[in-house]
């Protein structure tokens, strides 16, 4: 571990090579307020294992073996995935951490019986085990709603809207997605128990899984394609194609896709990704401005799409009473 935290070190130095102090960049974040996105820097940009480990494999790999022909970096699809947290950490922070506290406390309040504790008490292995298919059966569900419940399929086809899927597309998150998620999964969670080295455990092979699934690399990884979700079958989970929606929830076990009949089983589909309609918020090039205007864009889209549904209710409801006030 040591030596991680010394390539950590090493990376966050190489700031120094464009003339810029370490020490006095972690000043000015934390001076306006921003600690968080010092950490986001540190811990995730800079993370050893996924500097080391998880980029530059699935770089290499889809180098190798491209799903597709990859994008340059001009056209702005890339580079926005890869700057998604830090223009959305500021609000999703505050609303993660907001209503993680206000579930904890309704959770407390009304339903304490709930906790079973489950998992407490039990080697960590075996919490390690049960917070994984846990949270990885509490992702299907989560994110089977998130596809037929419109309005929150509004804010889940920001990230469907990636035409060019990549390993960073995971960061490519609405900032209120993650309030969704929290508000589906953290109940279950919460009433099995277990402990905070097992969910770490977790996190880190989770935070891992993200690249490998959006990487764009052409393989269903043989025999494991009918036990892991792998590249290929996340890719057609994005497809753009009619006879793939909804298809293909889960994110890391294809066993919930198999019991409840949404595997799409042909594992050697590459089909283009984005969603029809989206065209409009849509980043076009790669210059700071263009990418600030985009994630803008995205970030209102699903607020515009309810506002516009609301306005077609009432639209209906005015319709249907001028309709009877001319009958009578």
């Amino acid at each position: 571990m040591e030596a991680f935290h010394w390539i950590t070190e090493q990376l966050i130095g190489l700031f120094s090579l464009l003339g810029v102090d370490k020490q006095a960049l972690k000043v000015a974040f934390e001076s306006y307020g921003l600690q968080p996105v010092w950490s986001l820097f540190r811990d995730v940009y800079l993370n050893p294992y996924v500097m080391l480990l998880a980029v530059p494999l699935w770089v290499l790999l889809g180098k190798m073996w491209p799903a597709e022909k990859p994008r340059s970096l001009s056209s702005g699809n890339l580079p926005l995935d890869f700057l998604y947290p830090i223009f959305s950490l500021p609000i999703e922070a505050t609303i993660i951490v907001s209503g993680a506290a206000l579930i904890n406390r309704a959770f407390a309040t009304y339903v304490p019986f709930l906790d079973t504790n489950l998992l407490d008490g039990q080697p960590v292995s075996i919490q390690a085990i049960g917070a994984f298919l846990i949270v990885d059966f509490m992702f299907y569900v989560t994110h089977w709603l998130k596809h037929k419940v419109p309005w929150f399929w509004y804010f889940h086809a920001v990230h469907h809207s990636q035409r060019h899927v990549n390993l960073f597309t995971t960061f490519r998150n609405h900032p209120f997605e993650g309030l969704i998620n929290l508000l589906i999964k953290a109940v279950p969670i919460a009433i099995v128990g277990g402990s905070y080295p097992a969910w770490s455990l977790f996190l880190l092979f989770n935070n891992m899984w993200g690249y490998y699934i959006h990487a764009n690399v052409r393989t269903n990884m043989g025999p494991l394609k009918y036990i892991l979700v792998t590249p290929q079958n996340h890719r057609l989970h994005h497809s753009i194609e009619p006879e793939h929606l909804d298809r293909n929830f889960g994110e890391r076990l294809t066993i919930w896709d198999w019991m409840f009949g949404t595997l799409y089983k042909d594992f050697d589909v590459y089909p283009s990704s984005g969603v029809k309609g989206c065209e409009w918020i849509e980043e076009k090039r790669a210059s700071l401005i263009s990418l600030g205007e985009a994630w803008l864009l995205q970030f209102f889209y699903p607020f515009y799409m309810i506002g516009s549904d609301i306005a077609k209710v009432f639209s209906r409801a005015l319709r249907r009473e001028n309709s009877l006030g001319a009958r009578l």
